[in-house]
């Protein structure tokens, strides 16, 4: 006989197991960028660890590296990752994969970016003068109707002299399109009448005269390869050179500069600076100074302009060791006179530092004229 039901047994059945939550939520995984302008996208998603992030393309050896992220990693929490795209000169689209990797699980986005049409006129993306310039140099043959065969030939030429002269001023008013010239590593654009100049997509540029000018402002903070930037005779009232590390000559004379600050361009080893508004000068860390010009600046408003220079001694093992050193440049006295790398006070010539480096004394030039003396 059957058990009574208060005796029967129920067979007891497990919970279903839940699914694990996932260790990446990503908000979208494809995205369409432009040939030219709209070339930045960001990637949105959570993640519940350390990430990594890296690009793949389809063929890695024929395709250059055209998109670029701005996090190769992180840790845990809601992430924005930002993606932008080289202009693509071709007509054909191309794509890209961003592999997004959190622990065990692995997420795919693909971008894509569109490809141009052959008969685009770009002059648009110009200054209407800036394209005549061009037109007159041969660049392109109609400034209005620029190709994209010569918008591929812009993006690898290296030098471009568009300058004006002394006797011949330029019209320039704009430079807008330089942008495109993405390979130039030598840019002439001397005298002429631009209010600004924007060169933050030049990467490559080492060289960059811009003097007389009517230039306010000039960011050259992307533009890290410079060597020699050349802004004289302009209304610059300030310049960041902080991350221009590989300047070795830097002429910013006849501005309104009220203070300059180089002490990240140990590679300079001339500076000319005269006709400013500095207080003082500080080249204690530019030892490799051979030319220096800062006459005509008010130092103090008095008699003085405070030089904050760059001497040394040797240390008990004979290894020669840099100190600082106060120069005050006197109006009325051209002889200095500054402690040498024996702990001497060294004479100074009119016009010359003599600083001692290793064993050899080197005489630097140290130049004044105007309200601060002649210089010799």
């Amino acid at each position: 006989m059957p058990l009574p039901d208060a005796r029967r047994t129920t067979a007891l059945i497990p919970p279903p197991t839940p699914e694990p939550e996932p260790e990446l939520t990503v908000e979208q995984t494809d995205y369409t960028l432009d040939a030219f302008e709209e070339r930045t996208a960001t990637a949105a998603f959570t993640a519940k660890g350390d990430w990594s992030l890296s690009i793949v393309y389809d063929n890695a050896e024929t395709d250059a590296a055209w998109l670029t992220a701005d996090a190769a990693g992180g840790a845990a929490g809601e992430q924005s990752v930002g993606m932008s795209a080289a202009r693509n000169f071709q007509t054909s689209p191309r794509t890209a994969y961003v592999d997004l990797v959190c622990g065990e699980q692995s997420v795919r986005l693909t971008v894509t970016q569109t490809g141009l049409s052959d008969d685009t006129n770009f002059s648009t993306l110009f200054d209407e003068t800036f394209a005549q310039a061009l037109q007159k140099q041969n660049i392109v043959a109609d400034a209005e109707q620029i190709t994209l065969q010569e918008m591929q030939s812009m993006a690898i030429m290296t030098e471009l002299d568009i300058s004006g002269t002394y006797d011949n001023p330029g019209s320039l008013t704009s430079l807008q399109g330089i942008e495109y010239f993405e390979s130039l590593t030598s840019l002439w654009c001397q005298y002429n009448q631009l209010p600004s100049l924007g060169v933050s997509n030049n990467k490559e540029l080492t060289k960059l005269y811009c003097q007389s000018n009517s230039l306010t402002e000039l960011d050259v903070s992307r533009n890290t390869k410079l060597t020699v930037l050349s802004c004289n005779n302009n209304q610059l009232i300030s310049l960041d050179v902080s991350k221009n590390t590989e300047l070795t000559e830097l002429p910013c004379a006849y501005n309104q500069l009220t203070k300059l600050d180089i002490s990240n361009n140990t590679k300079l080893t001339s500076l000319r600076c005269y006709s400013n508004s500095l207080t003082s000068l500080d080249i204690s860390q530019n030892t490799k100074l051979t030319s220096l010009l800062c006459h005509d600046n008010p130092g103090d408003g008095e008699s003085k302009f405070p030089v904050t220079v760059w001497g040394g001694q040797r240390d008990q093992a004979g290894e020669f060791i840099y100190s600082l050193h106060e120069l005050e440049v006197q109006r009325q006295d051209h002889y200095h006179r500054l402690p040498d790398g024996n702990g001497r006070i060294a004479p100074l010539r009119k016009g010359h530092l003599l600083v001692s480096k290793g064993t050899t004394k080197t005489s630097r030039k140290l130049l004044f004229a105007g309200n601060l003396g002649t210089p010799r």
